[in-house]
């Protein structure tokens, strides 16, 4: 009974086989197919070029099949045998849809396409002149810098669409600082286009991909730092400042070798009635520098109790001296500006009743001039008075 069951399985499996061998060799049944990343090709590139367009975005590069074919023909379909392609001819500027002519075998049935079109966005193709900027690589030492002596180029040309040009705010150029020597010497340095945020700008092309830096080998040194300050207490007012004790400069050892100090040029805070971060100007000796770390060196002024008011006036609060009893005067139109500065305790009480304009007009003869107007304000603690302007034109007649 066991031998009978046996037979007939192995019987009905022959049978199997030989019906499904029987089916792919003779009746050859229908399949479909999908087939991915079929690369779309750009026609009419030049059309492009004419109107001085560059593409900038396209939203799918590729496409997808599927297609319906005997299995023996589908098994031998790949994806060369698609062609996919796009006409850039009369594209514009901004955004465009255009249409994927599709070229497929003459014997499949074609289901269905990713994508029948395309978005292309375009802009206008410019070229514009960039700043170059020398920024140093592989800095190792803390005790030397490069001095960079010339550029074969300062500018160079960057062109692209308008978008990404303009978004370019210079163009470093990459300075090796391992190679640099004690001696003068021309390296190859890479240039980057980059933003404001020195972030590489992509998108862009430069008519140079490097230039020459000709830098040599300075040695660093921190010492002293010297601020002459004066004025500090001057008027009614105190201030107080604050100032580095340090410079790094740099130069050759030998150059550097006696140096302890730098002084810088004098500074005077004696007009100063608000906070102010004043520059200093090292004096340097002849072959010393000073050092990128040391750049933008400020003396820091706080000042104490102060006060800030402004009045406006026009004409008719000039008072005119100096006429005599058979002439007369009268002012043009004009708006007068006055800053007054001092101990806060003062100008804060301040008002426009307390100052008091004038103008001489001591021996003028007929006729128009111009003269000085002068602000006096009678109180203690006042220190300076700014006028804007400090001149009025007056006409004077004689009865």
């Amino acid at each position: 009974m066991l031998n009978n069951r046996r037979a007939t399985f192995i019987l009905a499996f022959i049978m199997a086989v030989v019906l499904w061998a029987y089916v792919l060799g003779e009746v050859d049944p229908m399949r479909t197919v999908t087939i991915r990343d079929i690369p779309i090709r750009f026609l009419n590139e030049t059309a492009l070029d004419d109107e001085s367009l560059v593409i900038t975005e396209t939203d799918y590069t590729t496409i997808s099949v599927t297609f319906e074919a005997k299995r023996s023909l589908a098994n031998k379909i790949k994806e060369s045998d698609f062609h996919a392609t796009a006409n850039l001819k009369g594209l514009t500027q901004g955004d465009n849809i255009v249409d994927v002519e599709l070229t497929k075998p003459s014997n499949i049935n074609l289901e269905s396409v990713s994508h029948e079109h395309i978005n292309i966005t375009t802009d206008k193709l410019i070229e514009a002149e960039k700043e170059i900027k020398v920024v140093l690589t592989n800095e190792s030492s803390k005790d030397t810098e490069p001095k960079i002596l010339r550029l074969s180029e300062h500018q160079v040309k960057v062109s692209g669409a308008a978008t990404q040009v303009n978004k370019v705010e210079r163009v470093l150029a990459k300075l090796d600082a391992s190679r640099v020597t004690d001696d003068p010497n021309s390296i190859s340095a890479d240039l980057e286009a980059v933003d404001t945020n020195d972030v590489q700008v992509e998108g862009v092309e430069l008519n140079a991909k490097n230039i020459y830096v000709t830098a040599i080998l300075k040695y660093l040194k921190s010492v002293d730092l010297v601020v002459p300050v004066s004025g500090r207490d001057s008027g009614s007012i105190s201030r107080g400042y604050s100032a580095p004790d340090s410079i790094v400069i740099k130069g050759s050892e030998a150059d550097l070798e006696d140096l302890d100090s730098i002084t810088c040029e004098p500074v005077d805070i004696s007009d100063l009635y608000e906070n102010k971060s004043i520059p200093l100007v090292p004096i340097l000796p002849k072959g010393i520098e000073m050092s990128d770390e040391s750049e933008n060196l400020a003396l820091e002024v706080a000042v104490y109790n102060a006060g800030v008011a402004e009045f406006d006036f026009d004409e008719t609060y000039v008072n005119i001296v100096g006429i005599d009893e058979n002439s007369s005067v009268k002012i043009h139109e004009i708006d007068i500006n006055v800053k007054v500065k001092g101990a806060s305790t003062v100008i804060n009480s301040l008002t426009a009743d307390d100052l008091m304009l004038t103008a001489d007009a001591s021996d003028l003869t007929t006729g128009t001039h111009t003269v000085d107007v002068d602000v006096k304000v009678d109180k203690a603690g006042v220190d300076l008075i700014e006028v804007k302007p400090q001149k009025i034109t007056i006409d004077v007649n004689t009865n």
